[in-house]
């Protein structure tokens, strides 16, 4: 997707290549225009001045390195006005023919892979019969320079965390169908920040395969030291091998050698086919749980090793937090009090409770005061009988039923918190006045301290319906007051004041103040590091962030939002917000399976929650499961009326050209304070139906929402209104995709394609519709409806994508 070159004569790089066989006296050049800008390599290989423009775009700054596989350049991109790296490939004297081609695609399919652990391939290209890559440029060194500098081993804790980050981009990779076959110290870049970076990511697999497809020699390239046995014993690639890889680079940082060493490489890499790794403790004092992970990493058997780099991230996290403890890759034990029962009791506990665990909560519900017209008295006993229905299938809590409450005339909250052996009274009132229904409901404790009271106005036309709703809003409500209550005995003031702010923020979706709400729910957590209901809303808020890129890059999302996530399932399992950020977590990476999974986690803790109820819907509307998605989300909208954006029945009324429906979705979602939702929805229904006027008023509008959305709003309005180049798109949205996650990626390949399909390039459209759909696409919705699509949808290429989509959409429910 690059312009023809327009390079000036005398401006372009000269480049020379001398053959490894300079005695034969040929010394071929390139033909060029102007004096010569380059110097021969004396090692026979190829070299750019430094100082000159090539392909007429990469101004070469400086020389970064040699390898087996070509020269890499630190460049200057003149286009995007950013810095690259440039690696010119040897490939002259290897691959020819088809081979090219293969290696190309395979090059495509590398640069699909998008992650801040990765080196990002923005491009390959081809300038007067020389092949190069343009890929992201790190500033730093690299492990094992890392290393070195170290004395030679790296301490435990930063040697898990490198790890950590390696394998979230082996994983990442992997789940692209890439893998790496050279993961070695060198390979892993480690900038000024300290993050680690993987980079040649499946570089070498193509160098490989496309030379020995060309000469078929059947060689076999690699790292000795590196290499998995089924490797070095048969060529045999999958993921496993880069699992294998970890290992030994794990293994090296800790005990300052590799497992295995021997004369020569071939004695190294045959003696992991005879023997097993030794034990990592018997060179460096390493903790076990750590030497343990290490030693299953370098199993000789592929199946005997963790089956995915996910695993080991996971489980170098939970070393991380457990502070180096031997025993701490074992979950620790949660204690749960009751603080009703505590504060009678006298002796407080310092452990903050879990709310819904082993411990179980007590609840009563009492039959509501009725004020209103006789007909309707029994209202008051057949709402709280409701309430006792939903509350009771809330994971954890115990509710009495009707009939043992009805057994006790008291209704002082002491003497029935005494009597029925519970924690918490639920007590309340029905007013009817004509057409409408006020409920009111109060949470009391055992003190008889009124610790919640809210009012609940709905409407009186369908009873049973009605009935419904006010059971499952007043129990989520209820459910989330207990969850901050049970916690709240031994939680400081301000740190609980801090979390009820934040969760306020949470809850309303104002997405660019998600950081503010993790900047206080971390500040609670210094005050109170046990306050789980605090550590579960900074998981959510965490995932929040990495998904919608903020602009400040001084922290690594993903990894801050994965670290967060992982201790919550150890330290906040039984709360339902905890595993919802699991499922965003999940869906981000594009696992919808694994995110539905943990979806019904969260459900068969509080099936009231309408986190995990509109998640749930989202996922349903996305793979093609419209009617159940829409009628779980009218359900998450009706748990929390002011906190669920109508944003998918919005999308479903572009889809059909329902524009007086999205509009009225549009204006609730603009009321409720969340421009980046609305401004998504509005230029993608102004682009699906062609609706000028409206890309203009976007264009005058965007600049509001400031960096980093503003500018990208804007460029994307003028290529739907065609007065941008479709190219000025892709420029724009490929500087953001390194930085998003899968999932995030993925819809700005989605955008793409609509940019190029209103422009009419439907080769364009299709070639980003590929890269989309190889970021794991599951958008069935939109590839069957969105009306932009009507032409791209007659081509043999877009019948092979939805049929893909559809096995993988179907793949998550099964």
């Amino acid at each position: 997707m690059t312009e023809p070159d327009r390079a000036s004569p005398g401006t372009d790089a000269t480049l020379v290549m001398v053959p490894d066989n300079a005695s034969s006296g040929v010394q071929p050049r390139l033909p060029v225009s102007g004096a010569p800008s380059a110097q021969p390599d004396p090692s026979g290989h190829l070299e750019l001045t430094i100082g000159s423009l090539f392909a007429g775009r990469y101004y070469v700054e400086a020389l970064l390195g040699r390898g087996g596989m070509g020269v890499v350049y630190r460049s200057k991109d003149q286009l995007l006005d950013e810095r690259v790296a440039l690696k010119l490939l040897d490939v002259g004297a290897q691959i020819a023919g088809e081979a090219i081609d293969m290696f190309k695609r395979e090059v495509r399919i590398a640069r699909r892979v998008t992650h801040p652990h990765v080196v990002r391939i923005h491009g390959y290209d081809e300038h007067r019969g020389l092949h190069f890559i343009t890929m992201e440029f790190v500033e730093g060194s690299d492990l094992r320079r890392e290393i070195e500098r170290r004395g030679g081993t790296v301490d435990p804790a930063r040697a898990a965390r490198i790890g950590v980050e390696i394998a979230k981009g082996l994983d990442a990779a992997h789940t692209m169908g890439v893998v790496h076959r050279d993961l070695k110290p060198e390979n892993v870049l480690i900038d000024a920040s300290g993050r680690s970076i993987l980079s040649d990511f499946g570089i070498a697999r193509m160098f490989d395969r496309a030379a020995a497809e060309q000469n078929k020699t059947g060689h076999i390239i690699g790292t000795p030291a590196y290499m998995a046995p089924e490797q070095v014993a048969s060529g045999e690639i999958g993921p496993a091998v880069d699992i294998y890889a970890l290992g030994v680079v794990l293994f090296e940082m800790l005990a300052g050698r590799t497992p295995f060493v021997g004369d020569n490489p071939i004695a190294v890499a045959v003696a992991r086919l005879q023997d097993a790794a030794p034990d990592v403790r018997s060179f460096a004092a390493v903790p076990e749980p750590l030497a343990a992970l290490v030693k299953d990493c370098l199993e000789r058997a592929p199946e005997a090793r963790p089956p995915t780099a996910a695993v080991i991230a996971a489980e170098l996290e939970g070393f991380l937090a457990s502070g180096l403890d031997a025993g701490a890759m074992t979950r620790r034990p949660l204690t749960v009090r009751s603080p009703a029962k505590t504060a009678r009791g006298g002796q407080l506990s310092r452990l903050v409770a879990v709310p819904f665990g082993s411990g179980r909560m007590s609840l009563a519900c009492l039959p509501f005061t009725y004020r209103g017209p006789a007909d309707h008295e029994y209202l008051g006993e057949a709402l709280s009988g409701e309430l006792t229905d939903v509350l009771s299938r809330t994971k954890g809590l115990r509710v009495l039923s009707s009939g043992a409450v009805s057994k006790v005339e008291e209704r002082d909250p002491r003497k029935i918190t005494e009597a029925l052996d519970v924690d918490y009274v639920v007590d309340g009132t029905v007013q009817v006045a004509g057409p409408k229904l006020r409920i009111t409901v109060r949470l009391v404790d055992a003190s008889g301290a009124q610790l919640f009271s809210e009012k609940f106005d709905l409407g009186f036309a369908d009873l049973f319906e009605m009935q419904d709703e006010a059971g499952r809003r007043i129990a989520e409500a209820l459910r989330l007051e207990i969850v901050t209550r049970s916690a709240s005995v031994d939680v400081p003031e301000e740190a609980m004041q801090l979390y009820l702010q934040a969760r306020r923020i949470l809850r309303a979706q104002l997405v660019l103040e998600a950081p503010k709400a993790i900047r206080m729910l971390e500040q609670a957590l210094e005050l109170c590091p046990s306050f789980a209901p605090a550590l579960a809303s900074l998981a959510i808020a965490s995932v929040h962030v990495w998904f919608y890129p903020q602009g400040d890059r001084s922290r690594d999302w993903e990894a801050a939002a994965d670290a967060v996530v992982a201790r919550a399932l150890v330290e906040a399992p039984d709360l339902v917000e905890t595993h919802v950020a699991a499922a965003r977590t999940a869906s981000q990476r594009g696992r919808l399976k694994d995110a539905v999974v943990a979806l019904h986690r969260a459900v068969d803790i509080a099936p009231t929650s309408p986190d995990a109820q509109h998640l749930l819907g989202q996922l349903e509307c996305e793979t093609g499961r419209l009617d159940q998605g829409l009628a779980r989300l009218a359900l998450a909208h009706q748990l929390e009326p002011t906190g669920v954006l109508p944003y998918e029945r919005a999308r479903a009324a572009a889809f059909r050209g329902d524009h007086a429906a999205f509009d009225k979705d549009l204006a609730e979602v603009w009321r409720r304070h969340a421009p980046l939702f609305a401004m998504h929805l509005e230029l993608r229904h102004a682009g699906w139906w062609g609706d000028k006027a409206r890309l203009e008023s976007i264009i005058e509008r965007a600049p509001a929402l400031g960096a980093p959305f503003s500018g990208v709003f804007v460029t994307i309005a003028k290529c739907l209104a065609g007065e941008a180049d479709p190219q000025q798109g892709v420029a724009v949205l490929s500087g953001l995709m390194p930085h998003v996650n899968v999932r995030f990626g993925g819809l700005l390949r989605q955008v793409l394609v609509e940019v190029h399909a209103r422009s009419g390039d439907l080769d364009g459209a299709l070639e980003w519709l590929r890269e989309a759909n190889a970021t794991v696409l599951y958008d069935l919705a939109w590839l069957e409806a969105c009306p932009l699509l009507t032409e791209l949808r007659k081509q043999p290429d877009f019948a092979t994508v939805l049929a893909e989509v559809r096995d993988r959409c179907q793949g998550v429910w099964r």
